[in-house]
């Protein structure tokens, strides 16, 4: 949860970034073309920027996923090796009670 307002904060960052770096180019005392070619490098950099923080992102998701899927999975084998011993334990438990029945019969017989 804290990665997601961490990224949410990082893209309203660079969002308020684009938009005061076009509020100011707009309020430049510049020509046309060099204003436009200026936004044009400027988007280009942010669209670079924007493409890295995706990769970035996508990578840790990736991240988190496998290490949810390693733990669900060492959780499953924990759960089997504990669902077979006590299963051994309680086939145990019942032949001991088969034991003491037939023990119980033979001697009143």
């Amino acid at each position: 949860m804290a990665q997601r307002r961490r990224s949410g904060g990082l893209f309203t960052l660079l969002l308020g970034v684009a938009i005061g770096m076009a509020i100011a180019l707009l309020w430049a005392p510049r020509r046309g073309e060099e204003t436009r070619a200026q936004v044009r490098v400027r988007a280009g950099a942010l669209r670079d920027r924007a493409s890295e923080l995706t990769e970035e992102a996508r990578d840790q998701a990736l991240a988190a996923l496998e290490t949810a899927r390693q733990s669900v999975e060492e959780a499953w084998h924990q759960g089997r090796e504990e669902t077979a011993r006590h299963r051994q334990e309680l086939e145990s438990t019942l032949r001991r009670a088969r034991g003491e029945k037939d023990e119980d019969r033979q001697s009143s017989e």
